[in-house]
């Protein structure tokens, strides 16, 4: 079997898991480049013009608002046959679009796909299993990534369902800010599949506003990733409930922190009928007291 030419743009923990279980697969090895806009975190300086155009499969593993910045540099290089393949997450800040509508804009010609799941980086690097989605409207581009990691610790789940991954992949990382004050305030078990009931009836309304089917919920990128988020020591989005309990001020924004505007923005008055989702952006946006995630 031929040997797929991959490369990874971003180098931060998620792309060097993604790396690291295809190098511990036990099916045929891609041949693998790697580049980071910061040279100290590879071995060897990729040049991308010469690794650009050979790749057959290229992983963008940075943060969303960086998409634009590195389109400009690969477009123009790419080939026809290579297929980009996402794991960013989040909503455009101004235009509230989600992140297969930013990469249509950026790459209009270029087959795509949205990888996403539980496949928290820690658990990656320690050779545990993890699962994804993996969301596509192109059929090749899907059974590439299929035959990619076979015989991996990753586990793929084929999909359509392209804006219901893109809106999970979101509302995942808002509503696990949530379980975040809850276990900071010590609410307990009870509180905690309570609140996973109705943030997941929640997620249901708003993935349909968006034009996804509710049984994406019911798979890797739905409710497989709230949970691995949710209840994750690793979760930047837990630990930004948890210091929002502790002084108010967390140390850094998460990608769940972020989207809140440009969701709220996005679902209008459709809000009223999501009474989680309003405590949150209150917390979040307005500063009200976490507590408040416990009110009826």
């Amino acid at each position: 079997m031929k040997r797929l030419k991959v490369l990874f743009m971003g180098q931060g923990k998620i792309g060097s898991a993604i790396h690291h279980v295809l190098k511990h697969g036990k099916g045929t090895k891609p041949i693998v480049d790697c580049w980071d806009v910061d040279a100290s975190k590879m071995k060897k300086v990729c040049d991308l013009a010469k690794t650009v155009p050979e790749a057959d499969v290229i992983f963008l593993c940075v943060p969303s608002w960086c998409i634009a910045d590195v389109a400009k540099q690969i477009r123009p290089l790419l080939s026809a046959k290579t297929v980009l393949v996402s794991v960013s997450k989040g909503l455009d800040q101004k235009t509230s679009e989600t992140i297969d509508v930013v990469l249509g804009k950026h790459f209009p010609r270029q087959p795509f796909v949205l990888l996403f799941g539980p496949m928290l980086a820690d658990e990656l690097l320690a050779d545990h299993v993890g699962a994804a989605s993996a969301a596509s409207s192109n059929a090749p581009a899907r059974k590439r990534i299929q035959e990619l990691f076979r015989g991996s610790k990753l586990r793929i789940v084929p999909t359509t369902d392209v804006r219901g991954v893109a809106i999970c992949g979101v509302l995942k990382n808002v509503y696990a800010i949530g379980l975040g004050i809850a276990k900071e305030l010590k609410l307990g078990d009870n509180f905690n599949g309570w609140y996973m009931e109705q943030a997941f009836a929640e997620m249901g309304v708003i993935v349909k506003k968006f034009g996804g089917t509710y049984h994406i919920l019911l798979e890797p990128a739905g409710i497989g990733d709230f949970i691995a988020t949710g209840f994750s020591l690793f979760s930047k989005n837990v630990t930004y409930g948890r210091e929002l309990v502790m002084s108010g001020e967390p140390a850094s924004p998460s990608e769940g922190a972020v989207s809140i505007k440009p969701l709220s923005k996005r679902l209008g008055t459709s809000k009223k009928i999501l009474p989680l989702f309003n405590k949150l952006e209150r917390i979040v946006l307005h500063g009200a007291k976490p507590r408040i995630i416990t009110e009826s």
